[in-house]
């Protein structure tokens, strides 16, 4: 298994190439959607480290099948109010 470490987290990519971040809510076509909707402006290492810290606000949310679309949004905001700086 190959890993990346980023910022000191370590994100596993396993064979079907999902990245193991965090609490598991996150993989690599969460990955590229932002990406995407960010028009290649903002390279995946940091919108990676971004995800990594959204996540974290939700590590204790009881439930858990929005979490992804809720990291989602939070760092659409977060970055592409970076880019417009």
């Amino acid at each position: 298994m190959e890993s990346i470490t980023i910022n000191s987290s370590t994100i596993a990519k396993t064979a079907d190439d999902s990245a193991g971040i965090g609490n598991g809510f996150v993989d690599n076509a969460l990955i590229e959607s932002i990406w995407k909707a960010l028009d290649s402006r903002v390279d995946r290492e940091q919108i990676t480290q971004a995800i990594l810290e959204a996540e974290a606000g939700y590590k204790n949310a009881r439930v858990k099948t929005f979490i992804p679309i809720f990291i989602r949004r939070d760092v659409l905001e977060r970055l592409s109010g970076n880019i417009e700086r």
